[in-house]
């Protein structure tokens, strides 16, 4: 809660955060004071004749240290860089949540996962450890559920018809790629633009059946284009993921002034983004079955299948990179996911018939 408040302020070009800030409490109850500007003597006099006369402890003063060694260090950073490292030690993340990282229910490190925590620490915050693990355990459980579900059965009754190689091999992992990288690119802007819309339904209603419309209009455009002959084929990769690192990097300078507009509005620049967004996402699926189709047809269950695999697998991936990284840096992954497919294209492309 402090940090939060550190953290508005220095965002607001304040150079002295603590002058801002005052802490005062009973038990485990606290009541945190900021000011748009530092708080005055009289300020501070009224805190403390309060105070005493309901029996508050004061935690923290501007001019006074405060009782906690860690607040201490929060209130005396005086940047965010700074902010970060006094908050995000240990098991704990306790740094404030923004736009790009929104989980401030959650306040426990990845290394949760396998650290065991000091039975104190482990009492306190029972609920977040159990999420963290339990969120770990999704990750695990979606892989072999996975193998289990689509990889094995495909083993036993789809094996490939004799033409084992790097092609095959090329193929595979571009339907897997475009899978993991789909299923990211999802979850980020659903994330984001939630935020946006201001109510989850919004979000459901709104992002997923526009952005599943959208990638279903750029798969029927890509029978149109020339998709899989080169260059093309190489291109539309690196297009995909551009566009992909323009919207992380532009869209949170954009969002706030769309947060202020009507909800028609929002809906609209909403429905736009997932447009924007969705009709190249469509055509790489298509593109990639007219690759393979020259050579491996008769593999098309795999090609689907590992497609499947990625997305099942990403679709819990996804909130570990955000927790760790933020949204800007998952949807910078995925558009990862999309430049890689020009090299699993290349293997595709290598044993093509001329």
């Amino acid at each position: 809660m402090v940090a939060l408040a550190v953290a508005a302020l220095l965002d607001r070009g304040v150079a002295s955060p603590r002058e801002h800030v005052a802490l005062v409490g009973a038990g485990l109850v606290k009541t945190l004071i900021v000011g748009r500007d530092p708080l005055t003597p009289q300020d501070l006099a009224a805190i403390r004749q309060i105070a005493d006369g309901r029996g508050f402890a004061v935690v923290a003063l501007p001019d006074m240290r405060a009782v906690d060694p860690d607040i201490e260090a929060v209130l005396a950073a005086t940047s965010r860089a700074a902010l970060d490292r006094v908050t995000l030690k240990g098991e704990f993340d306790l740094r404030p949540s923004t736009d790009d990282r929104p989980f401030f229910f959650n306040v426990m490190r990845l290394r949760a996962l396998w650290e065991p925590l000091p039975a104190a620490d482990a009492a306190t915050i029972e609920g977040n450890l159990l999420a963290t693990r339990t969120l770990g355990m999704t990750v695990i459980a979606s892989f072999l559920f996975a193998v289990g579900s689509v990889v094995w059965p495909l083993a036993r009754r789809a094996r490939p018809k004799g033409r084992i190689g790097r092609t095959l091999f090329g193929g595979l992992s571009y339907f897997l790629l475009i899978g993991v990288g789909f299923m990211l690119i999802e979850i980020a802007i659903l994330q984001r633009l939630s935020i946006v819309l201001g109510h989850p339904i919004y979000g459901l209603i709104v992002v997923l059946s526009s952005l599943i419309a959208a990638a279903g209009i750029g798969s029927l455009a890509s029978d149109a284009l020339p998709l899989s002959s080169a260059p093309y084929c190489y291109v539309f990769p690196l297009v995909v993921g551009a566009v992909v690192v323009v919207f992380a990097l532009v869209w949170p300078s954009i969002a706030p002034s769309i947060i202020a507009a009507e909800t028609p509005v929002r809906i609209a620049w909403a429905f736009g983004v997932t447009l924007l967004i969705g009709l190249p996402l469509g055509v790489a699926f298509p593109a990639g079955m007219r690759i393979m189709h020259e050579r491996h047809a008769d593999e098309t269950p795999w090609l689907w299948g590992l497609n499947g695999v990625g997305s099942v697998i990403a679709s819990s991936l996804a909130i570990l990179i955000a927790l760790v990284g933020g949204l800007t840096v998952l949807l910078l992954v995925a558009a990862g996911c999309y430049a890689l497919l020009t090299l699993a294209i290349a293997v595709m492309r290598s044993e093509r018939k001329t």
